[in-house]
């Protein structure tokens, strides 16, 4: 309802968003903003890993589309975007501590507890949380790897995914594993 705009709106603001704009947000695209700490460098990882590569003269390949990315979350039921929005407006200000949580886990290499900090992270509802889970992460996973294999196939390769794409039966380490590959860490 009208409250929960208000506050999602508010905090919108405090991520340096304008509330003209905020108000023309949908619920999913309000989500995604107010799921992702704000860069205190000014620039978010995945644009400092391309800059690196693009300033090392690497070939860049994107495993998704932003269509495809975009059609993840506007594709939603309605009831399931206003529902995830109240869940990342509620979880807002625990996220600093999220961010940390998953960072410590991802550098002690500790994919079942990341895997767990995952599942934690999807909410209290299962339905949803598993609607979630397939939809942003398992069927993710499944197309980034189908596309990744035929690069792997001509050399090495660099591949920087979010961390939550990494753990369990079906994130991408466990389906390159199947396909034949040796995962190894980088850091």
């Amino acid at each position: 309802g009208p409250a929960l705009f208000e506050e999602a709106a508010a905090l919108l603001g405090q991520q340096g968003l304008p509330s003209v704009v905020a108000e023309r947000l949908q619920p999913w695209a309000a989500t995604l903003i107010l799921s992702v700490p704000p860069a205190q460098s000014g620039m978010f990882l995945d644009r400092q890993l391309y800059e690196l590569a693009r300033n090392g003269g690497k070939r860049i390949v994107a495993l998704e589309t932003l269509g495809e990315q975009i059609e993840l979350f506007a594709g939603m039921q309605p009831s399931d975007q206003l529902a995830l929005l109240r869940q990342a407006v509620g979880q807002f200000h625990r996220l600093p501590q999220r961010v940390e949580e998953m960072t410590a886990a991802y550098l002690a290499r500790d994919l079942g507890l990341l895997e767990k900090l995952a599942r934690n992270s999807m909410g209290d509802d299962p339905r949803l949380a598993q609607t979630i889970g397939q939809r942003i992460v398992i069927d993710r996973n499944a197309r980034m790897v189908e596309r990744l294999l035929p690069l792997l196939r001509e050399g090495s390769v660099f591949v920087a995914v979010g961390a939550l794409h990494l753990p369990g039966p079906d994130g991408m380490l466990s389906l390159l594993r199947e396909a034949g590959y040796g995962v190894s860490v980088a850091y």
